[in-house]
């Protein structure tokens, strides 16, 4: 039995390295929620994958493995390897005593001398997968928060994982207080990494509040007066809560700063030009909706034109006949969709991932060290929201 465990552990490096390789189109997916990122942006896919190698190799040593594991964290002579901790990773259960035995050796590898490290692999992105996959966040966030342990999470992919299954559970506070501390460890924000941003920007949205609302539009200021770069969907994120807040003057605001004609621009500008009651530049967008000659047909969601036509009651008679006419033409002309706004501004998103990472916080190189790719902008700063804070 002890030869198998060490065979193992001698092909463990081999396998990681080869099934990573064969996976990078990401081709497995996992029976969890995805709110608001794909499995395969934060690595799920993979993980899953590397997850079923690893038991196959442990198919018939499993139980000794795990029995062994709980002998050498007891023992403080003993030394949980990086292969060991590796293992566990992918062959951790929602099961009490097995997140008790996968925590236990977290700590005391981490406590370990770092003479016994001699690679450079990064445990925090594949830790925080593997929490996610059994569905623990609040073990994650625990352990993350440990200060023990800031150095070993230490890397913007592990926040990315970390914010996303916290938010996937609907725990929007401690989305805030993960990227709040994200915030606090960055220097460069041009380079700041967009899925912390970005997921706490959906969790401020989900609780809808006056204090969510405040917080995220401060953030936003924040963000803006260090050149952190335009992120269309934050934005969305944030016009579309000024509009529940009653705030349709900030949502125009904000879609100014969005210079293409995307759906969710325009179905924002309509909405709140209907709670200022400005009709005359409600019909003007749709007009133009119907006569631009537009490589691609523009849409419209059916709850953003069923509440046009709640407001037509508040123009006058040519407006509200030009209006009536307008909408009628966009249905038979098929571009009403009927997916709703909110529908689509929280369906998921899929980044693609650099070679290299150009993210501040380290992220070590390795097969776990996938950050997000995005287009440089062309404008670094952002301003109009000054005046309005």
């Amino acid at each position: 039995m002890a030869t198998s465990l060490r065979l193992l552990r001698l092909n463990l490096p081999f396998m990681f390295n080869s099934t990573l390789r064969n996976t990078v189109s990401g081709t497995f997916s996992l029976g969890i929620n995805r709110f608001i990122f794909t499995n395969k942006t934060i690595g799920m896919n993979n993980y899953e994958y590397v997850r079923t190698q690893v038991h196959q190799q442990f198919i018939n040593v499993e139980d000794s493995f795990r029995q062994k594991m709980k002998e050498i964290v007891e023992d403080e002579n003993s030394v949980v390897f990086t292969e060991d901790l590796k293992a566990m990773s992918h062959l951790v259960t929602s099961n009490p005593d097995d997140i008790d035995l996968f925590v236990k050796m977290i700590y005391k590898f981490n406590s370990q001398s770092s003479n016994l490290r001699f690679g450079n692999y990064s445990f925090g992105p594949v830790i925080m997968r593997a929490f996610n996959y059994v569905g623990k966040p609040d073990v994650a966030l625990s352990t993350f928060l440990d200060p023990k342990l800031s150095s070993f999470f230490d890397q913007s992919t592990t926040y990315s994982v970390l914010v996303t299954l916290l938010y996937n559970n609907k725990m929007y506070s401690e989305v805030r207080q993960v990227f709040e501390l994200f915030k606090s460890r960055c220097v460069d924000f041009q380079n700041i990494p967009r899925i912390p941003v970005i997921v706490n920007a959906a969790a401020a949205y989900q609780e809808n509040t006056p204090e969510s609302f405040n917080y995220l539009l401060n953030t936003w200021k924040e963000l803006s007066q260090r050149n952190f770069p335009p992120m269309r969907r934050f934005i969305t994120f944030l016009a579309s809560l000024a509009l529940k807040q009653d705030s349709p003057q900030i949502t125009l605001e904000l879609m100014s700063l969005i210079r293409t004609r995307y759906i969710d621009n325009r179905c924002l500008k309509i909405l709140a030009y209907c709670r200022l009651n400005r009709l005359n530049d409600v019909a003007f967008i749709l007009k133009n909706s119907l006569e631009g000659t537009y490589s691609v047909k523009e849409t419209y969601f059916s709850d953003v034109i069923e509440e046009v036509e709640k407001h037509l009651d508040n123009a006058n008679d040519e407006l509200k006949s030009i209006l009536t006419k307008i909408i009628t033409l966009l249905r038979e002309q098929g571009h009403v969709e009927e997916m709703t706004l909110e529908a689509h501004i929280l369906s998921p998103m899929e980044y693609l991932f650099p070679k290299r990472s150009k993210n501040l916080i380290n992220d070590r190189a390795n097969e776990n060290n996938r950050n997000e790719q995005f287009r440089q902008p062309q404008r670094k700063r952002i301003v109009g929201l000054k005046d309005l804070i």
